[in-house]
C-alpha cells in the first residue's frame, strides 16, 4: 500500500467551514483548538494552520513534529525535515501555498496521478 503525501489534506474538514472565523474575520484553524496527538496529527495540524494564515499555530505543531525524538526510521527523520523547513515559511502563506502546490503536483505524478490544473485554497 502506498503512502500518500501528508501535504495532501481535505481544507474543509481540517480548517473548518467558512462559519468557523477568528474574531477578525480570519478562518479559524480546527485543529488549534485540541492538541494534535500523533506524529502525523501534529503534522497535518502543522500544515493545515499554515494553509489557513494562522502560523504561529502552525508553529507549535511543527515544533511537536521536530521535538519528537523516539523515531529514527528514515521516514519519520524525513518527515521531520520537512516540517523544520516548512516551519520556516509557515509565516508566508503565499510562498508556503506554492510550495505546498509544488509538492502535491510532484505527489501526484509519482502516483501516477493525473496533474491538476490548478489547486485551490479557497473553502
Amino acid at each position: 500500500m502506498k503512502r500518500s503525501n501528508p501535504l495532501i489534506v481535505l481544507l474543509p474538514s481540517v480548517l473548518g467551514t467558512r462559519a468557523d472565523r477568528d474574531g477578525d474575520g480570519s478562518p479559524l484553524c480546527a485543529y488549534r483548538r485540541h492538541r494534535a496527538h500523533t506524529f502525523w496529527q501534529s503534522f497535518h495540524a502543522a500544515v493545515a494552520c499554515a494553509l489557513a494564515g494562522q502560523a504561529d499555530h502552525a508553529r507549535r505543531f511543527f515544533k511537536q513534529v521536530t521535538d519528537s525524538e523516539d523515531d529514527g526510521r528514515d521516514w519519520v527523520v524525513s518527515a521531520q525535515a520537512e516540517a523544520r523547513q516548512l516551519s520556516l515559511i509557515a509565516g508566508d502563506i503565499g510562498h508556503f501555498r506554492h510550495v505546498v502546490t509544488e509538492r502535491v503536483q510532484r505527489s501526484r505524478e509519482l502516483q501516477k496521478l493525473p496533474a491538476l490544473a490548478s489547486l485551490s485554497f479557497d473553502y
